[in-house]
């Protein structure tokens, strides 16, 4: 069996790669928006490319995780990679230095998402423990990284902000070499026939499914919380870029709760797939609020509180039901695809975003957002459980992980 010992190292790899990843994602949007030597054109083309280098870096790195092993080899050459460039984001202010450098930036923070939660998820199971014992972590990275933007980044400015957390997305290096090899893979138990079968993987209607709800409910949120630090900063809100990353605090403390309490939830709702619908719920709730509130500063507490409880149904349960979908071997893959479709939409609709809500305003460009999470939702409820995932988890190296 895989040693309980790397429980505890995905916990580490967690927390380094969002606090990392608290230092970037939230405050790439305002960036652009204080580069005044930037158009609008210009700020909406980067804005746009962040979700297509997202997805591009998730199809490109799925088709290389088939094993425990490839994956920790991937962590350790990506980080690197991913450093390198967060650490020339906030250098330059040109567009045609920032477009490659916000691509390659981007193509390599999407795909660590995917492939650490699902490599996360496997251990968990493999351990009988829950997963949101790991994936909290990340919520409390989320808290530490948004804590210190919101006290140092308008006294040190970006080029320090994003080189520290380029530090930490680098410190996932030294940490994969304390993981150590599942029993199953060491003992040569893992065959190519029960590696990922590509064809039989893409064959299951289920899949496309969930990549469809992915792209339409996750690529318009995602849009949202790009799109809400800019109105909170200049659409009325009048905040400072650093002020925004309390109100992530308040999100993510939230989150945190609802974690921690999940296992008395499962108890109550049986099944991931009523979590995941409630999680998306919730989150439909939060936009419609931001849209149906006048008064600013209620709309922060109400939206950001169900955002933080709709995250916190939603991080883990979205990873179990895929887990449910595809089986244990190929949860990686899922988990990366269908993070790789949320981004292709998303920046279909950065793209054009920007213009839409300049003519007709945030709060009816909310009820777009608002109608979209709605679809994908209706999408959602027709997702099941792959029926031949009991037969699946039957082989040699998944019982050993069952165990």
């Amino acid at each position: 069996m895989e040693s309980r010992r790397n429980t505890h190292i995905y916990r580490l790899l967690t927390f380094a790669l969002y606090f990392g990843d608290a230092l970037f994602t939230p405050f790439f949007s305002l960036y652009f928006a204080s580069c005044a030597g930037l158009g609008e054109l210009e700020k909406s083309i980067l804005l746009a490319s962040v979700p297509f280098a997202f997805f591009i870096g998730n199809l490109f790195y799925s088709f290389f995780e088939t094993s425990w092993k490839r994956n920790v080899f991937l962590i350790r050459i990506i980080s690197v990679i991913e450093a390198i460039f967060l650490g020339c984001f906030g250098l330059t202010q040109n567009f045609w230095w920032l477009l490659p450098i916000t691509i390659l930036t981007a193509m390599h923070n999407s795909c660590f998402f995917g492939l650490i939660d699902g490599m996360g998820a496997n251990s968990a199971k493999r351990h009988n423990i829950p997963f949101s014992t790991i994936r909290i972590m990340g919520s409390l990275a989320y808290v530490c990284g948004s804590l210190f933007g919101y006290f140092f980044l308008d006294k040190i400015g970006y080029t320090i902000f994003f080189n520290i957390g380029a530090l930490f997305i680098l410190a996932m290096l030294p940490i994969s070499f304390f993981l150590v090899r599942p029993d199953e893979e060491r003992r040569g138990q893992v065959v190519p026939e029960q590696r990922i079968n590509n064809k039989e993987f893409f064959a299951n209607k289920n899949v496309w499914l969930l990549l469809a709800f992915s792209a339409l409910f996750y690529g318009a949120l995602n849009n949202f919380n790009y799109i809400l630090p800019i109105f909170m900063t200049s659409g009325g809100g009048g905040l400072t870029d650093g002020e925004t990353a309390i109100w992530t605090v308040v999100r993510v403390v939230v989150e945190m709760a609802i974690m921690l309490s999940l296992p008395l939830f499962q108890k109550v709702i049986k099944t991931q797939k009523r979590i995941l619908v409630l999680s998306c719920a919730i989150q439909l709730a939060a936009v419609l609020s931001s849209a149906l509130i006048s008064d600013f500063t209620a709309l922060l507490w109400v939206v950001f509180i169900l955002r933080g409880v709709g995250y916190g149904f939603g991080l883990v349960s979205l990873v179990l039901f895929t887990q449910e979908i595809v089986g244990i071997k190929a949860c990686s893959k899922a988990c990366s695809l269908a993070t790789g479709a949320t981004y292709v939409f998303c920046g279909i609709i950065n793209l054009v975003s920007s213009f839409i809500y300049n003519a007709i305003g945030f709060i009816n460009y909310f009820y777009i957002l608002a109608a979209m999470l709605l679809a994908g939702i209706i999408i959602l409820l027709f997702t099941h459980a792959y029926k031949k995932k009991a037969e699946d988890d039957k082989s040699p190296a998944n019982l050993e992980q069952n165990r």
